[in-house]
């Protein structure tokens, strides 16, 4: 069935109109409260992929608004009314709460403070096959290499005292696929063989649970790399994975992407998993080398799974960059967004702990309200249910050892089937 765009003209109201039978799923947004003027209407909204599960773009310039999408069963929007909101810049969405063999209309606004938008052009489409459910989750583990060394909160305890309770995290997590990052340092020397790993050992700690999927190549250092993919018995690779350098050798620098081509047993549904560490720093320098790392990245990846017949990837990893953060211009984000990868944060229909940062920087009284520098981006096609962030907390204070200067982030997605 072909997606079928129109165009749709409504007039600019604040707020939204009381919609008999309508549901609203608040996602949270923030915004410049000191906006004196509503915000430009989006334009070129458009409808995206298959029937299998499509997906929604728009045009807007802007960076600092969040949008609202309304879906509808009917031209007027009055039947069957959902509106999901957005958080952040993002112009990529992929409805979550349709239906296989119904038609649905769809319209979005961009929302600064308590300022609303005109609605943009009306597209629909027919929404046909069904979806995977599938929990992904990203992990800074703290090189071992950095044991004892000061942080901006305080000094990294020994990663003998940190794994357990980065095994406890995971454990809560209950995600199907882990991007590991920083995991690759050497933790005994055994003759003949292969360094036991930071990884290995976490590997280990999971027991039977979770398998590490092989991410090495002939080039012998890519077992070191540091980031790494662990998965459980709902999904299984189907082709070799490997390990992207993602920044050329001549800087000096070895950042890197881990991928493993990955189906899940139930349904057959394919996708890519990608797990990557950007450099750090603080310089718009650093922004810089991070755009071509993330420049790179995205250009492996689409090669890769155009070669394989996939469209669903899934980025996940420490990207060093995020929507806001000062002295930074996001670069990576903007990339990102630019090459319709929705931030899970910015469009999961609910949330859980996403105020603190997910870099903690070993404070023990957890930070937040500065924004999460570790991302789990996905394409077009792919739905966010939810968000969430892991913190041994109480009263605001982490309890006992702080297993890493990072938290794990973790997100619950539909993929097509």
């Amino acid at each position: 069935m072909p997606i079928v765009t129109t165009s749709l003209r409504s007039s600019t109201v604040r707020g939204f109109a009381a919609l008999a039978g309508a549901t609203t799923l608040v996602l949270g947004l923030t915004a410049p409260a000191s906006a004196a003027t509503r915000p430009p209407t989006p334009t070129s909204l458009v409808a995206h992929g298959t029937s299998a599960r499509p997906w929604l773009s728009w045009a807007d310039k802007l960076t600092d608004v969040g949008y609202v999408v309304q879906q509808a069963r009917d031209t007027r929007f009055t039947q069957g009314v959902t509106t999901y909101r957005l958080r952040g810049p993002g112009r990529t969405f992929t409805p979550y709460l349709v239906g296989s063999g119904t038609t649905y209309y769809f319209r979005v606004r961009a929302v600064s403070g308590s300022l609303y938008s005109g609605w943009s052009n009306r597209v629909s489409y027919l929404v046909g096959g069904g979806v995977s459910t599938l929990r992904v989750l990203s992990y800074n583990s703290l090189s071992a290499s950095l044991d004892g060394k000061q942080h901006p909160g305080g000094i990294s305890a020994p990663f003998s005292q940190r794994r357990p309770v980065q095994l406890d995290l995971l454990r809560q997590g209950a995600a199907d696929v882990i991007g590991y990052q920083e995991a690759g340092s050497c933790l005994r020397y055994i003759q003949g063989e292969p360094c036991y790993r930071q990884i290995d050992s976490l590997a280990d700690g999971l027991g039977s649970k979770y398998t590490l999927a092989d991410t090495s190549t002939a080039e012998r250092r890519t077992r070191y790399a540091g980031n790494y993919i662990l998965y459980d018995s709902a999904v299984a690779p189907v082709a070799p994975g490997g390990t992207w350098y993602v920044i050329p050798h001549s800087t000096g620098m070895y950042q890197n992407a881990a991928y493993q081509l990955f189906q899940v047993r139930a349904t057959g549904a394919r996708f890519l998993f990608v797990s990557v560490h950007l450099a750090s720093g603080s310089t718009y320098h650093y922004d810089q080398i991070r755009a071509q790392e993330t420049a790179t990245m995205l250009k492996a990846a689409k090669a890769y799974a155009a070669n394989h017949n996939v469209s669903s990837i899934i980025y996940v990893g420490d990207f060093n960059s995020y929507n806001r953060e000062p002295n930074t211009t996001d670069i990576t984000g903007r990339y990102m967004r630019n090459s319709h990868l929705a931030d899970s944060i910015e469009v999961a229909r609910s949330r859980y702990r996403s105020a603190y940062d997910s870099i903690n920087g070993l404070y023990r009284v957890a930070r937040h309200g500065h924004g999460s520098i570790d991302h789990i981006y996905v394409t077009g096609g792919i739905g966010v249910k939810g968000w969430g962030e892991l913190l041994n907390i109480s009263s605001g204070r982490f309890v006992g050892t702080i297993p890493s200067d990072h938290n794990p982030i973790y997100s619950t997605l539909t993929l097509p089937s």
